[in-house]
């Protein structure tokens, strides 16, 4: 059978964002963000932002600390080498047209974990 899947899986579904000019006291040069942002309901608008902000954060932190090596935590490790089922999944099941799949039989690629395996040259 054929499930039909969205392939978008953000929560998210609108984001606006407004820069006014605002005062504090006497000084007038201070910006204020406004924003809307527009969920399926699943999490708050601030969490999104609070999310979105702690990718930021993270990516942006390499340029920060470059003095500091990053150190890899033990939940992290474990995380990353977490086993993913999907690449156990047969190529076969994957829908393909018959040229690329005839193309992975005669590279004997049988699982999707093969294939991931192969780098852009060989392929």
């Amino acid at each position: 059978g054929l499930i039909p899947v969205d392939s978008l899986y953000s929560p998210v579904k609108k984001v606006s964002y407004k820069v006014e000019n605002t005062r504090e006291g006497q000084v007038l040069d201070y910006d204020k963000l406004n924003m809307t942002i527009e969920t399926d309901g699943s999490i708050t608008g601030e969490d999104a932002v609070a999310f979105a902000a702690r990718i930021l954060q993270d990516q942006l932190g390499v340029f920060v600390n470059f003095d500091e090596p990053q150190k890899e935590t033990e939940e992290e490790a474990v995380t990353e080498l977490a086993f993913n089922p999907a690449l156990l999944k047969k190529v076969d099941e994957l829908e393909l047209s018959v040229r690329s799949a005839n193309c992975l039989k005669n590279d004997n690629i049988v699982y999707i974990g093969d294939l991931i395996q192969k780098t852009e040259a060989e392929m």
